[in-house]
Order: C-alpha cells, then structure tokens, then sequence
C-alpha cells in the first residue's frame, strides 16, 4: 500500500508538458498507486528526492484554495484537464476526497474540463459532472488497455476492469458529457490482436462514444527498463522481442504504422470520430477569451 504524504503546492492549474494556449491541467495528486506496468511516471522526474512514483503519493491539500483563488481572478474560461498527469480517481482519493469540492468550483466558475480515469469512484461524482456537462463542455475518455481479464490485472493491478470502465462510459450517456474511449497503451504482442481490436471498437460503437483514440506505448529512462523487467517476469519469451522493438522509445515503424493502419479502417467503418475537436468548436461559447495563467 502507498504511503501517502500531504503537501502544499503554489498553485493548483499549471502549463500542460506540451504547452497549448487556453488549456491547464489539475493535478490534485502527485504519484499514483495504479502502478500500471507501462506507466511513464517512472521515467519521470519524482515529486520529491528519493520518493517512489508508485509507493509515495503525495496529496496537494491546499489545492482548493488555490484553485478557488485562480479561478476568481480569472477574465476567461480555459480548458482544464484533470487527472492528466496522474488519476486524479486513484486508491488516495477515497481517503482525501479531493475531486467533489474541485468540481464543485469547475461548476461555480463554468469550466470546461477533459477527465481521463482508470478508476470507477468516478460515478460517485456522478450528479456533479452530469450537472457541470449541462453548463459546459465536458469531456470523459477513460483508457482501456487489454480484452483479456487476467491481462489486465497484470498490466494495471489496481485499475478497474476494461469491462467495468465501459459499463461507466454507459452511465454517463445520460449526462450531456462527451464520451471517449482512449485505448491506450496499445502494448505490442499482447494486447494488440485483431481480436481485441474488433472488441473494443464495436464496443465503442454500441455505448455510442463520441470518438475513440488510439495509442501505442512509448517507453524511456527509468519507465522503459521497469517495463522489460515485468515483462521478463510475465512474459519472458517474448523480453528479446521487445527489446528489438523498442530500439528507441517508441515501436519500430513499420509495426506502429501497421497497427494504426488496422486501426483507422475499423474505426471509419463503424463510424466513430478519432477527435472531439467538432464537439469542443460546437459547444465551447464562442466568445470565450483565454486566462492567462503562467
């Protein structure tokens, strides 16, 4: 179980890693106790010297009062992605519950905002996002990784069942929220059959989702080596494969661009968008002007 050690942060919505005008992220939790094999926070820089990515959580206590402050001085609306850097719905937010009151303020305040969870505590906030999609754009996409069950319960020992994350894209057909399916990581030789594919696609299709996304894992620094050391343990006649595959930190090419291309033709055969971009034009107001924030 994660140790989990309450901080305080100088301000709750910062510049995205790929920064883009109009947009934020809200991260109320700083490492995640999901500890998905593939997860990249390993590879990334810890929230403090010597902590864990997966062991050591670290909770913004005052993230409220700073977010409260940031949106009350604001001239504008900005798009806010919560959860984007780690689930903001993770084991702690069931100790902490810090999600309630932030979207409370996304509501009061009408911001628009993008959610991506692997966790199903997000209904418990059920009324809140069916409330904050009618006021305002509103974008849910939880990830789903791998068909088989016992797959993915090795790849994402504490998520949610892909089958449970679809059953909650179900329930939230009823609010007025934008619905993604974001099968993401795609991990070569294990979840990437045409099977599973074709499952997850007309899946898709039937909870009538609003687009779906793919993307194939992308692995580095510390992120990459811990991943072939699961991979060694779980699969171990396939570690040399992978190790060719992944010369650098992505898949050779001609292997990604024969899986995007399996992809792409099943996706417009069933019909389903592959951005929401249409939806975020229709139903942002368009005389939204940007918060400068950083």
């Amino acid at each position: 179980m994660a140790v989990y050690h309450e901080i305080v942060c100088e301000q709750a919505l910062e510049q995205p890693r790929i920064p883009h005008d109009g947009q934020a992220e809200l991260t109320p939790y700083l490492g995640c106790e999901h500890g998905c094999a593939y997860c990249y926070l390993a590879g990334l820089r810890p929230a403090q010297p010597g902590a864990d990515a997966f062991d050591d959580v670290f909770i913004k206590t005052n993230v409220l009062e700073k977010l409260e402050k940031e949106l009350a001085r604001s001239t504008g609306q900005v798009i806010v992605h919560v959860g984007s850097l780690t689930d903001c719905y993770q084991p702690a937010e069931q100790t902490y519950a810090l999600m309630p009151e932030l979207l409370r303020l996304l509501l009061r305040y009408r911001v628009p905002m993008t959610l991506c969870t692997q966790s199903t505590l997000l209904l418990r906030d059920y009324d809140l996002i069916d409330a904050l999609s009618r006021e305002t754009y509103v974008e849910i996409a939880p990830s789903v990784t791998a068909v088989d069950e016992s797959l993915q319960r090795k790849l994402e020992p504490h998520s949610a069942s892909t089958t449970a994350r679809l059953d909650m894209l179900r329930m939230l057909r009823q609010t007025h929220a934008v619905l993604g399916v974001q099968i993401a990581p795609v991990i070569p030789y294990l979840t990437d059959a045409q099977e599973d594919l074709v499952f997850l696609l007309h899946a898709a299709h039937a909870l009538e989702a609003d687009y779906v996304q793919s993307t194939m894992l992308y692995l580095r620094g510390a992120a990459k080596e811990r991943f072939f050391t699961w991979v060694a343990r779980e699969y171990p006649q396939l570690e040399e494969d992978f190790r060719r595959l992944y010369k650098t930190g992505g898949a050779e090419r001609h292997y990604k661009n024969a899986y995007y291309e399996r992809f792409h033709t099943l996706r417009k055969q069933l019909g389903l968008a592959d951005h929401p971009r249409k939806l975020q034009r229709a139903m942002l107001q368009p005389e939204t002007t940007q918060i400068t924030l950083f």
